[in-house]
């Protein structure tokens, strides 16, 4: 008889309050995470859609048509001089370096 009066009366006090407590609060993560899972994908295509659209204004916009880097490319092109030989296995090839050509 003395287990279950501590029993009920333990069920009873504090402790079934912290556990109702606890109950609640994992239920209200779960509908939470229900209702992301179910709504994510439209939340990001209607943030995506708002951020990379090209029109004056945007933070897109800006970004396309003032760069923050300015691409500079430099080609390197060897021209072989002794290309008859080199094909029929005669020798070295012996190239000559023409350029930089750079483009921005």
């Amino acid at each position: 008889m003395k287990g279950r009066e501590k029993l009920w009366t333990k069920l009873s006090s504090a402790f079934l309050r912290k556990w109702w407590f606890v109950a609640a609060i994992s239920i209200g993560i779960v509908l939470l995470g229900i209702i992301i899972a179910v709504f994510f994908m439209s939340w990001f295509n209607l943030i995506l859609h708002h951020q990379i659209v090209l029109r004056p204004g945007s933070q897109t916009f800006d970004l396309w048509s003032k760069p923050p880097v300015n691409p500079v490319y430099k080609v390197y092109i060897f021209n072989v001089t002794n290309a008859d030989e080199f094909l029929n296995n005669q020798s070295k090839p012996i190239v000559n370096e023409v350029g930089p050509y750079v483009y921005m």
